[in-house]
């Protein structure tokens, strides 16, 4: 029976393994697209490079920082469960590792004079669209990343795969898990960024309002 059979074979795992790397790549170039449009709204003041920029360019790297983490996590916990297999059979651990590349931030936004001027449109767009579309987008990556794992050939008679009782752990349980981490992670990056936009310019607008 096919069923019972169990085998692993590491050019399937390989396989996962290239197709998670390049959904992990995009998650990553859309933070940093995320974060490169918040540097891009206009933030000018007396405070803007002694509160806002530094401000900015923490949660900047926090953030993507933080993204990264998590799937560096679920690089770890992947690889413990299909090494688990393959050395039951006799073959090497299955190596998968997450690398992030550095964050390139822009330059932070510049200063003008004493005046403050603040796109407070832009600002408004951006914590109610341009965070809800990337939190959308990369929760979609996430979801395909478990798709993919599932794909994963099982083994048969004639096809070599991956099966037993660890594939079924990986794939209902370790995999499942790990993708809710990672939303988890990204819903609460992006409400960081909210939290400090948000902050940024409410306390612009309270100051403008204060000196009429």
């Amino acid at each position: 029976m096919t069923d019972n059979i169990i085998g692993t074979s590491q050019a399937s795992i390989d396989g996962y393994e290239s197709e998670a790397l390049a959904i992990f790549a995009r998650v990553n170039e859309r933070m940093t697209d995320l974060v490169t449009r918040a540097f891009s709204l206009t933030y000018e003041g007396p405070d803007a490079e002694t509160v806002f920029n530094p401000g900015l360019i923490k949660v900047a790297a926090e953030s993507v920082a933080n993204i990264s983490e998590a799937m560096s996590g679920f690089a770890t916990a992947v690889s413990a469960v299909t090494s688990n297999i393959a050395r039951s059979l006799g073959a090497g651990d299955i190596i998968f590792v997450y690398n992030p590349p550095p964050l390139d931030l822009p330059a932070p936004p510049g200063v003008a004079a004493d005046d403050y001027r603040i796109d407070v449109a832009g600002f408004d767009t951006f914590i109610s669209s341009d965070l809800p579309d990337t939190e959308a987008a990369i929760g979609s990556m996430f979801r395909d990343n478990q798709a993919a794992f599932e794909a994963i050939p099982r083994a048969t008679a004639s096809t070599p795969g991956w099966s037993g009782e660890a594939r079924d752990y990986a794939q209902n349980t370790v995999v499942p898990q790990q993708t809710e981490n990672l939303e988890a992670m990204l819903r609460q990056v992006l409400g960081n960024i909210s939290a400090f936009m948000s902050s940024a310019k409410e306390g612009t607008l309270a100051a403008d309002t204060v000196g009429v």
